[in-house]
């Protein structure tokens, strides 16, 4: 017969050699839109938003550090009758891509603020950031109106990918859980 302790101790060695070699990945990122336009109408109506380009506008944190202002991340359409986070998608080849997977209205101030909130899978590029990984994002469109109505759109992106376990971490936690379990297994055979 297998002792119990012994399929406890296999379980936690398959699962510490499962665990990516990948170190934490981390940071946040400021992306500010072009030439946004709207429709149908002003901000109080519309569903559909565009941005000519995306640049970022003030130095990113952490693993996003890097990234030089004025990179740009390109054209983008964001339409609220899109179910899956907008069709929200911000590529540049260097430095990677987001893509929204889920997506909601988290502020809907309008007729002068509208935000969304988005999650998505993070893709590093070329110059090799990080791996596939999740983030979180808020999209502000804020109209700035004018004396004769609705003037300008702006479109604000703020990008955070929340820090991954390092392995060791992990590794760390998965043996605390078996020695808890194999503590508790000897205080009950002990008990008996």
């Amino acid at each position: 017969m297998i002792k119990l302790h012994h399929v406890l101790l296999a379980g936690a060695l398959l699962g510490l050699s499962t665990v990516s070699a990948q170190a934490g990945f981390t940071g946040s990122l400021g992306v500010s839109g072009s030439s946004v336009t709207q429709s149908p109408g002003d901000l109080n109506t519309s569903t559909v938003f565009n941005a000519v380009d995306n640049l970022v506008l003030s130095p990113g944190t952490l693993d996003f550090a890097t990234v030089p202002i004025l990179t740009s991340f390109g054209a983008t359409t964001i339409d609220l009758n899109v179910a899956n986070g907008f069709g929200f998608s911000l590529t540049n080849d260097q430095w990677g891509t987001f893509t929204a997977t889920d997506g909601s209205i988290f502020n809907n101030d309008r007729p002068s603020t509208l935000t969304l909130a988005v999650t998505g899978t993070y893709v590093g590029g070329s110059a090799n950031l990080g791996v596939n990984t999740t983030f979180a994002a808020l999209i502000t469109f804020t109209q700035v109106h004018g004396p004769s109505g609705p003037g300008v759109l702006l479109q604000q992106i703020s990008i955070d990918v929340p820090a991954v376990p390092e392995p060791s971490s992990v590794a760390l936690g998965a043996i605390g859980l078996v020695s808890l379990g194999l503590v508790a297994l000897r205080k009950r055979r002990s008990a008996n």
